[in-house]
């Protein structure tokens, strides 16, 4: 037995159990189209991580660069308002910009669309030597004040209290209204009250025309209408007034004034003509 043992030995190996047995595989070479999958791939994991770090953002932006002619982009950018400045610079007529998805992104790539890469220090460059003629200025400005309402309104009452152009429209603190009748007769205020209306009810008939409720003096706010009668209000209401008259109003003005916003008078200082 031994002896036939010793047999097997030399003449081959002896058989192993089935759980230690190798099985041999062949591994597939990627093909030209799998290798390029995979650059791809890994090129999107690069580009995703980068953003991270950097907090990058995609953004669709549109922009009209004549009457009919529009410019579709891919930008990263870490915020919209680095990207409308970025654009912004090539004086384009209109800038659509909204926030887009990595499916976006691809699907630009695939179209062989543009991928704008934007730093916020470059546009900040780009912002400290930018000109503008007076009609760009006041497109800029009137865009600046449409996205801060808040700065608006001190800009337009800091205007209005230089030289009156809001006239009536000009809203005041609820708590300043016996301020204004202090030694007038009490019945000065209750008819102005009486004969104005509360900005912020209504109802509507059936042809759509508004009947608005009576002076309500708890409100925050105060102005007069056309008769000089009291109108309440809890919001400050001066859109309006955001017009080309006002921007080349305040462009007019703007060294008797004191409410202008940085970046407002930065664009007025950059007027070339």
């Amino acid at each position: 037995m031994k002896e036939k043992q010793q047999a097997r030995k030399v003449n081959g190996s002896a058989a192993r159990p089935d759980s230690t047995r190798r099985t041999r595989t062949t591994e597939r070479k990627p093909t030209e189209t799998n290798g390029e999958e995979i650059k791809h791939k890994a090129r999107r994991a690069a580009d995703n991580e980068r953003r991270k770090k950097t907090m990058q953002k995609i953004f669709k932006v549109n922009y009209r660069v004549s009457e009919n002619t529009w410019s579709a982009n891919i930008a990263l950018a870490e915020d919209a308002e680095t990207v409308r400045n970025y654009y912004s610079a090539k004086n384009p007529l209109e800038i659509l910009i909204s926030e887009g998805t990595e499916y976006d992104k691809e699907a630009a790539e695939r179209k062989g669309m543009p991928i704008v890469t934007i730093e916020r220090e470059e546009t900040e460059d780009m912002e400290e030597n930018k000109t503008y003629t007076t009609e760009e200025a006041i497109d800029a400005i009137i865009a600046y004040f449409e996205e801060n309402e808040d700065e608006f309104n001190e800009t337009i009452e800091d205007l209005d209290s230089y030289c009156g152009y809001l006239g009536d429209d000009r809203y005041y603190n609820m708590e300043d209204l016996d301020e204004f009748y202090s030694g007038q007769p009490a019945s000065e205020i209750l008819t102005r009250a009486f004969y104005g209306h509360d900005a912020e009810t209504w109802t509507t008939d059936s042809h759509g025309e508004k009947t608005y409720g009576e002076f309500n003096p708890n409100r925050d706010y105060f102005y007069y209408n056309g008769y000089g009668n009291l109108v309440s209000a809890d919001y400050k209401d001066y859109s309006a007034h955001l017009d080309k008259w006002f921007a080349e109003k305040l462009i007019d003005e703007a060294s008797n004034l004191y409410e202008i916003p940085e970046d407002v008078q930065e664009i007025i200082d950059n007027i070339a003509d």
